[in-house]
């Protein structure tokens, strides 16, 4: 008996790379929840107090006991406190694996086009390439290297805390420079959002290779276009 041969003609790898598209489009829209979910918390933290009155927060050498705000606001500020303990933790875990995943997703698109002969090669490498970019940037690398300056776009509560705590005087913060704030809301604010841009900058890339894909194909000799893999 002779061995079967199976071919995997155009159209299969078409539909296959759709697959990916839609994996790429759910990755991606997570990654950017995540990292929106995380400046939101910030601004409440910062510019809101939504924990000022949280008693783990208050350390025996402050000067300002909790005693002074109110009951109902020390219950609200505890409860933020919770709520952000776990939230934070877990954006910044969907926003590695997100990232992550968007990375093995990518090549895999690569991979088909290369295989199906599909076309728009170019945007969807640069895409690629990008991702691990953006995969370096959402790493928490103040957690993997302590004591190092560098640090991701996302974050725990302790680290949010642990800086703020060095620029806010209601926190206790003394002798602070301009330089700190500026060091400060660089870390929180302009650095995810640059994270932004460059994932922005992934979908423009991959968008750029999927249209290749899926112009027009010009006319043959025979004066009939061929087939369009991706109809």
């Amino acid at each position: 008996m002779e061995p079967l041969e199976y071919r995997t003609n155009s159209s299969d790898y078409a539909q296959a790379f759709k697959s990916v598209r839609f994996a790429k489009n759910v990755c991606w829209w997570l990654l950017a929840f995540a990292i929106l979910v995380q400046l939101v918390c910030f601004c409440l933290v910062r510019f809101a107090g939504v924990i000022d009155a949280a008693p783990q927060l208050v350390s025996p050498e402050q000067t300002t006991a909790v005693g002074t705000y109110e009951e109902n606001a020390i219950n609200r500020a505890r409860q933020w406190h919770t709520m952000l303990h776990w939230v934070l933790p877990g954006t910044k875990f969907l926003a590695v694996v997100s990232s992550m995943l968007l990375i093995l997703i990518l090549l895999f698109g690569v991979k088909l086009s290369l295989l199906g002969r599909l076309g728009g090669l170019a945007g969807l490498m640069s895409a690629f390439f990008w991702s691990l970019i953006l995969f370096a940037m959402v790493i928490p690398w103040q957690q993997a290297l302590k004591g190092s300056f560098v640090s991701g776009s996302v974050y725990n509560l302790g680290n949010l805390v642990q800086e703020t705590r060095k620029v806010l005087g209601a926190w206790g913060a003394t002798d602070v420079s301009w330089l700190d704030h500026v060091v400060y809301y660089a870390r929180f604010i302009l650095f995810p959002l640059v994270t932004v841009a460059v994932w922005l900058l992934v979908q423009l890339k991959f968008a750029r290779g999927y249209r290749q894909m899926t112009m027009p194909p010009a006319v043959t000799t025979t004066g009939s276009p061929p087939t369009d893999p991706l109809a």
